[in-house]
């Protein structure tokens, strides 16, 4: 797995925060919601594959604050976990199987309190397939399809486009 940040292009899209509920760090966004606001949503782009996050509970209550991971095309929900029953702050690592590349944006539902905080942390991991065998390569180039056409060839199975 290698390292990404979330808040950094390719991977970063756009944070849509109506209520203007976020505070952007170096390290997370913090989402500290009351009742009535609409809860934030960070939108990033995904390989497909495993992928790893972290996310932090502030004063976690019973169970309000969790975190959802939805495909943006369909809405459909891809991973979601709700705090378990803890007070203080609590940091969790979560690993997701991503089905496809694309759109994903991440809900943070905090609690209606101030003092009910989540946080997404930017840095995340990813593992992205491995390269085609040099072999592999080296028939691609020997049956026509060019230098070009083989480096396309593993830029798609690397997901690179």
């Amino acid at each position: 797995m290698y390292k990404i940040r979330l808040d950094k292009p390719p991977y970063f899209i756009r944070l849509e925060d109506p209520a203007g509920v976020v505070t952007k760090t170096d390290e997370w966004w913090l989402s500290n919601a009351y009742t009535g606001q609409t809860r934030a949503r960070v939108h990033v782009r995904l390989p497909k594959g495993r992928f790893r996050f972290k996310y932090t509970v502030w004063a976690g209550g019973w169970g309000w604050n969790n975190i959802e991971l939805r495909r943006a095309r369909d809405n459909k929900v891809i991973w979601k976990r709700p705090s378990p029953w803890s007070s203080g702050t609590r940091t969790y690592e979560a690993e997701v199987e991503i089905p496809e590349e694309g759109e994903y944006y991440f809900i943070l539902n905090d609690g209606n309190f101030g003092f009910e905080k989540i946080a997404l942390h930017c840095e995340a991991w990813v593992e992205r397939p491995l390269p085609p065998p040099l072999e592999t390569i080296a028939l691609w180039i020997a049956i026509g399809v060019g230098v070009v056409g083989a480096a396309y060839l593993v830029g798609k199975a690397l997901n690179w486009w």
